[in-house]
């Protein structure tokens, strides 16, 4: 089994890598590498898709060497008992984001016509796109910053308006704003972050 572990941004106190582990089955996997609860939560899951995510989720956690078990509030958002990170996945990629000091939030999309199909249900009235690209980074930047602020009353049509590096949010009567940036991972793959300023 091969895993292609890289840095993919580093500044700002933000460490964030990917994993990615195509063409990895079930059978390629040691189990030994996860805590006990953590096996627990592993067999768990009904769906093998789900049993690689969370694996290679963990995998990767450990290259991070913080030693820290990863947590869950009650909405489902990871949390650490000291620092801040962010977890996502897409077609056998996994990426984790980390920070000693603010809170952050990642997502990663493959950049498919699905997205075009259900822009209505996400779009902001002042979000503007050219082409399925852009639609994908606006899409990314809504769902980082959803787990950015732990939204689960957030409204990515009513609540999270998406500017050119930065995101302006409506979350209970309040205007917040939080940096964004985007790029490209692996030619076919949008990957947005988001986070406030220290």
């Amino acid at each position: 089994m091969s895993h292609h572990i890289k840095t993919i941004y580093q500044q700002k106190d933000i460490l964030i890598k990917l994993l990615d582990y195509q063409n990895t089955t079930i059978e390629d996997i040691d189990l030994s590498i996860l805590s006990f609860s953590d096996q627990q939560i592993f067999k768990g899951f009904n769906s093998v898709k789900r049993q690689l995510e969370f694996y290679h989720l963990r995998f990767l956690w450990k290259t991070f060497y913080t030693n820290q078990k990863i947590l869950y509030k009650p909405t489902g958002k990871p949390y650490l008992k000291s620092g801040f990170l962010s977890m996502t996945h897409s077609h056998q990629r996994v990426v984790i984001a980390f920070s000693n000091k603010q809170n952050i939030g990642i997502d990663i999309e493959k950049i498919s016509e699905k997205l075009d199909r259900v822009k209505h249900k996400f779009l902001h009235k002042n979000d503007t796109f050219q082409d399925l690209t852009d639609l994908t980074r606006l899409w990314t930047v809504k769902e980082a910053v959803y787990k950015l602020f732990d939204g689960d009353n957030l409204f990515f049509m009513d609540d999270v308006e998406v500017k050119t590096n930065s995101a302006i949010i409506n979350l209970n009567q309040l205007n917040l704003k939080a940096q964004t940036h985007s790029f490209f991972i692996d030619n076919d793959f949008m990957f947005s972050l988001a986070f406030n300023d220290l």
